[in-house]
């Protein structure tokens, strides 16, 4: 039975043979691209990252990050440090995002009602 083996960062299709009562990798040609792009899904490479959509409520892009990434940012974290850890797309998001939030949290402490830039509900500190 033929399977895909990586050597020196190239890929092949080899089988594997008993040669003088070791088992060895017989190479039978170079892997075609198809063939790698079913051996990385297999192997979890092509798989490995998880779509999480920017943290920043006036976007909706979608960031890839690993999943043991995103599992620690979910549960490890939040738990460990009593922190959620949150993902931007980018700097910006991340930057208006905030000031979105600073200007709530002020709000929040004076005692005034606000509205969200967009204009979508208020907001009213207890």
């Amino acid at each position: 039975m033929a399977f895909i083996c990586k050597q020196r960062e190239k890929y092949y299709l080899a089988q594997r043979i008993k040669k003088n009562s070791k088992w060895i990798n017989k190479i039978i040609r170079r892997a075609t691209p198809a063939e790698i792009k079913a051996y990385q899904s297999t192997r979890g490479l092509a798989t490995d990252l998880a779509p999480v959509t920017c943290a920043y409520p006036e976007c909706d892009k979608v960031v890839l990050i690993p999943r043991t990434q995103k599992r620690k940012f979910m549960t490890t974290y939040p738990l460990r440090y009593n922190r959620l850890v949150q993902v931007y797309c980018s700097q910006e998001c991340q930057d208006n995002h905030g000031k979105l939030l600073e200007k709530i949290t002020n709000n929040a402490n004076t005692g005034t009602e606000t509205s969200c830039e967009g204009g979508e509900g208020m907001y009213r500190s207890l």
